[in-house]
Formats: C-alpha cells, structure tokens, sequence
C-alpha cells in the first residue's frame, strides 16, 4: 500500500475509532507486569489476544477470547483447536490488525506481544488496556511468568498455581524415571525460522526451562552458546558440527503435531548434520513445537521427551 494511502487509511481508523462508543470502564485494578503497571477492570469479560502466545494461556485458565490472533492448526492441541476454530481471528497479515473488527468486538482487555510496533500498540491502547506479553526479551525464556502475569489479569491465580504445582510434579516424575539415561546422553536442541541459519536452545531457554528440572543434561557444545537473557542463539550451517557435534540426544523442532518443517527438513540432510554423532546413530528425534505458550504446550514437550528417552532406554537394554 502506498505511503499516502496507508496514512488516510490510518486516519479514517482513527476518526472510526473516536466515534465509536466503546465500553465504559468498569471497576479497575491496577496489574504490575513486566513491561511497567497497567490499569485493567478488575473483572475483564471481553478479552481480544493477537498473538498465540497469550491466546493458549487464557484457555488453559479456563478464559475464551472474543477474538485471537491467528495460528495454524497444526501448531494447537486438537482439543484447543476445537475450543478457537470459531473465534473470529482480528490479524490481516504482514503485522497489521483489524482495527475496525476489534472494535465491532468491543474489548475489555487486549493482550498485546512485547515486540509489536509501537504505534500498533498505541492504536490498541485507544480501544481498550493493553497488556504486554512477552515473547521476546528476557520473558521469552520464562515462559511460566508469562502465563502467570495473563493469570493474575483475568484474576485466575490460583489456577494457575494449581497447573504449576502439577507441572512441577510431572517433571519430577520423569527425572526420576529417566534420569540415568537422559544424563548418559547430553542434549542439544535446535530449529530453522529461515534455512541457512540454526537457532539453538541452551539450557535456559524456554525448552530448558522445561527439560531441566525433567532430568534433562545439555551437551557443552550447545551450553557454551547460551545467551545471557535466555533466547536461543542463531548460528550458521557452517557451525553445526561444532556447537551439536557432542550431544549424544538431538532434538529438532517440528509443528506441535509433529508434521515436518520444510526449512528444517533441508537443514536435516546437510552432510555435517547428517554426520553428528547423534544423528548417524539414530538418536535424533522431533521435539515438536519449540515456542511454548502454555502447559498444553509444556506437556506435549514432555511427551515427546519421554518419547525420545524411552526409545534411548530400549535401544540401551
């Protein structure tokens, strides 16, 4: 869209805004987050999340959206797929918003990514409270905070907790099972967001935030990249043999229902990939989806951990 036309564009939006009547505030609270303290209603019934990210967290909390950004299906559990597919999605691509859409939806709170445009974020903030998640930046590892900052939004704490303390059972469980041969054989874990390049996920990044306290060891080729915020760290083809080339256990990202990736499939039959150690002796498997949003998410990471582990522990008896 040309330059003028997207500036008349977004004034039209903003003379639709302004004479829209939007919901009068209700009772309010004031919610501390990460990104600074945020007036909300105490009670929030119209809730509109444009990212995943806060969309999966509000239904494991037993919220629906009135409107959601878009995901693909394949990236969802079907259970959750079930509960969305009908929920209008307020995205038109490339970044942009339905401005005129939320409205019509009449929001109460919005839930907002942390790296969205500024001036994306300031347009929401005319319609209702925006909340910011985080989805990059030191939150991107800690993925409990976020959902727990959502939780303490629509005034859903203490089932949250109770997710939490059944997590962190679950996770015990498995380093108890499992932990002889997961520290036999040290981990890396990568995906491929554009082919050329690897992102590779230490120890104190989202997936090992959840892997760690499940018995899981990192290889140290893949410990010595970790970053000092908790993001993965971005390498090139080149690297791989040099940062994966100790781990014993490899783990690659696939969609959640564990179809394949086309980037990383074409990153999987390089030469130096198919000569890891790991990967010539057929201890590479799927992780599933590496962007972990929820515990609906968490837990299918843990399945197809204990899945990879089980088939180590067969092959090693």
């Amino acid at each position: 869209m040309p330059v003028i036309c997207r500036r008349m564009f977004a004034a039209f939006t903003m003379i639709c805004l302004a004479s829209v009547a939007l919901p009068a505030m209700a009772e309010t609270r004031v919610l501390s987050t990460s990104f600074g303290d945020v007036e909300i209603p105490a009670n929030p019934e119209r809730i509109i999340t444009t990212h995943n990210i806060a969309t999966q967290p509000l239904l494991d909390l037993g919220v629906v959206p009135v409107g959601r950004g878009t995901v693909a299906s394949t990236n969802v559990l079907p259970e959750v797929w079930s509960q969305i597919a009908d929920i209008p999605t307020i995205d038109v691509g490339g970044g942009e918003l339905n401005y005129e859409q939320i409205v019509e939806l009449a929001p109460d709170l919005i839930f907002e990514i942390n790296t969205a445009d500024e001036a994306r974020i300031e347009r929401l903030r005319q319609i209702a409270p925006v909340v910011l998640v985080g989805i990059g930046g030191a939150d991107r590892a800690q993925w409990q905070n976020r959902v727990r900052q959502i939780a303490d939004a629509v005034d859903k704490v203490e089932i949250y907790e109770g997710l939490e303390a059944e997590f962190a059972k679950r996770q015990a469980n498995i380093a108890e099972q499992y932990g002889a041969i997961a520290k036999a054989n040290p981990l890396a874990v990568w995906a491929v967001w554009e082919f050329g390049y690897v992102s590779v996920y230490p120890s104190n990044t989202m997936t090992g935030n959840i892997l760690v306290p499940a018995g899981a060891l990192y290889a140290p080729g893949i410990e010595a990249m970790a970053s000092d915020d908790g993001e993965e760290v971005e390498i090139s083809n080149e690297d791989i043999g040099t940062v994966l080339g100790d781990a014993g256990l490899v783990l690659y990202a696939t969609n959640l229902d564990l179809s394949p990736i086309g980037d990383t499939q074409q990153t999987r039959e390089l030469p130096n990939y198919t000569a890891l150690k790991a990967v010539a002796g057929g201890t590479e498997f799927p992780l599933g989806k590496l962007t972990i949003a929820s515990f609906g998410d968490a837990n299918a990471t843990l399945d197809n951990y204990v899945a990879a582990l089980t088939q180590l522990d067969q092959a090693a008896n």
